[in-house]
């Protein structure tokens, strides 16, 4: 799950970064609307989001188990 989100988060903000570039040359019709682009950075954002919690959350998990043994 939290390389899905990663790979997620990394394609989006890749595709964005495209459309803006290719808007100087190419017209994209749909793709070209800024409606299209808000809805990659908030995919991007959301994802983004979600990997900090999941790496966040495990980390803990893992320092609180060392904890646990230093404890011991």
């Amino acid at each position: 799950m939290k390389k899905l989100l990663k790979v997620i988060s990394d394609y989006s903000i890749i595709l964005f970064g495209a459309l803006i570039i290719s808007e100087k040359f190419i017209d994209l019709g749909y793709f070209n609307s800024p409606n299209f682009t808000n809805l990659l950075v908030v995919i991007y954002l959301i994802s983004s989001l979600y990997h900090s919690k999941l790496v966040m959350k495990e980390k803990d998990m893992k320092i609180q188990k060392l904890e646990n043994q230093l404890k011991n």
